[in-house]
């Protein structure tokens, strides 16, 4: 069976970097992605619209070649 990789999403407003302890501790691959403007740049074109948000994980995640497992937290606020 072909191991499946972990993706992290963060929550608003925070940034991808509050998933260096958990990817520490794991032992799978994880990628931890960076929603546009929080600790990644936003393209010029970005809405920053619920939708906009929705579609670029949605392209992002069908980059990974393999099936993955997405692991997402909320805003602490």
């Amino acid at each position: 069976m072909e191991a499946t990789e972990v993706v992290l999403v963060h929550g608003l407003p925070e940034t991808a970097e509050i998933w260096a302890p958990l990817q520490a501790r794991l032992e799978r691959e994880t990628t931890a992605v960076a929603l546009p403007g929080f600790g990644y740049p936003r393209p010029r074109s970005f809405t920053g619209t619920k939708d906009a948000y929705a579609q670029w994980l949605a392209d992002a995640l069908s980059r990974f070649d393999t099936p993955v497992d997405v692991v997402g937290t909320t805003s602490a606020r």
